[in-house]
């Protein structure tokens, strides 16, 4: 005998408003369960159960269980950030090898010996240090002629305004970047 739908009719909860049968599902469900033995076991052991759940006490969990739960959830989720973030971090430097690789094989017919290209590279670097050291002595100079061009209220002035700048630019980065509260 086909027992479907029966079986999953028996399991509806009547107090779910979801799961509602129409009134023929649950005629035709009682002409079933009256003439099919196995239905009608199935609904009395289905019975006794739901009795057996109302019956037994709920039992309340030991002290601290929601803490060790919230520790143990916190160490998983901070174990799992970590490993993502290795692996974006991995990823990045996957991403940084791959592109260094294509431009080594893009340039590489440009490149007559990699000797060349390494004093190349030394003598800029070489040039621009040259060139940072000659503007930092040049503007060294000029400030040590003004501290003598100018007078000392001129300094203070200057360093007073210097001064009320940082604070002003302080206090509105911090009005920036503070969250806004708001109130009801």
């Amino acid at each position: 005998m086909n027992h479907q739908p029966y079986e999953e009719w028996l399991f509806y909860d009547p107090g779910n408003s979801k799961e509602q049968l129409l009134k023929e599902e649950v005629v035709e469900l009682q002409e079933h369960i009256e003439g099919c033995p196995s239905c009608r076991s199935l609904i009395r052991a289905w019975n006794e159960v739901k009795v057996e759940l109302e019956l037994t006490p709920q039992i309340s969990p030991e002290k601290g269980f929601t803490d060790r739960w919230a520790k143990r959830l916190e160490i998983i989720n901070h174990q799992e950030r970590r490993k993502q973030a290795l692996r974006v971090f991995l990823l990045f430097l996957l991403g940084v090898g791959v592109l260094m690789g294509m431009l080594i094989v893009l340039f590489w017919p440009f490149v007559s010996s990699p000797n060349d290209v390494f004093w190349s590279a030394y003598g800029r670097f070489i040039n621009i240090y040259s060139l940072l050291y000659v503007v930092l002595t040049s503007l060294t100079t000029m400030f040590n002629a003004s501290i003598n061009l100018v007078p000392v209220s001129l300094w203070i002035i200057l360093m007073g305004i210097i001064f009320e700048l940082g604070v002003i630019w302080i206090v509105s980065y911090r009005a920036l970047t503070l969250p806004r509260r708001i109130t009801q």
